[in-house]
């Protein structure tokens, strides 16, 4: 029942923290420069018949995207959905005899977000992180980050004042920080 419990908080914290992400949208045929933050989806779009292929510079190689194309009664086309990370540079979209590419910045977000009511005043930064957490609060509370498929994967007492949490040792990705039953998205980079 616990592990239940846990995906619905996960699954409701998706829902609810999303929100917060922009989709960059990037029509087939255009040359787009992107300025995007980490958790930010870039959507290329192309409403034609023929397969479409999306590269994806990053600083540790390329990532290459297809997808199947999707029909309607009003249109067909191909949709492909990224999720930046924070090491791309470029990407390329391409036919096979035509294409269009543009650039990536990915700007260092470095945000303090506040959790819980006005008596907790619970604050958490930098998000994005590439290594540490601080968590500033006013009174004794447990800090669990969880993966995104709702794995505990550190589990901290934090006290009131400046608390320091190691994340040097997780992946780059997504994760969520719970503290006292209120949920917020994190990025380690």
């Amino acid at each position: 029942m616990k592990k239940i419990e846990t995906l619905l908080l996960v699954l409701l914290t998706v829902l609810s923290v999303n929100s917060f992400a922009t989709v960059h949208t990037v029509f087939y045929g255009t040359s787009t420069n992107v300025v995007c933050f980490a958790g930010d989806t870039i959507r290329f779009k192309d409403m034609s018949f023929t397969p479409t292929m999306v590269s994806i510079n990053t600083t540790s190689g390329p990532v290459i995207i297809t997808s199947p194309m999707f029909t309607t009664p009003d249109a067909a086309g191909f949709i492909i959905d990224y999720v930046v990370t924070g090491n791309e540079t470029a990407y390329g979209m391409n036919h096979s005899s035509a294409g269009s590419n543009g650039t990536i910045t990915v700007q260092v977000a470095t945000g303090i977000n506040t959790l819980g009511d006005t008596g907790t005043n619970i604050k958490m930064f930098p998000n994005p992180s590439t290594d540490v957490l601080f968590v500033n609060t006013s009174v004794d509370a447990e800090l669990n980050i969880l993966s995104i498929t709702g794995e505990l994967i550190i589990r901290s007492e934090i006290k009131p004042g400046n608390n320091r949490i190691d994340i040097q040792s997780l992946s780059s990705g997504v994760y969520f920080a719970r503290i006292n039953n209120t949920s917020i998205k994190i990025l380690k980079l």
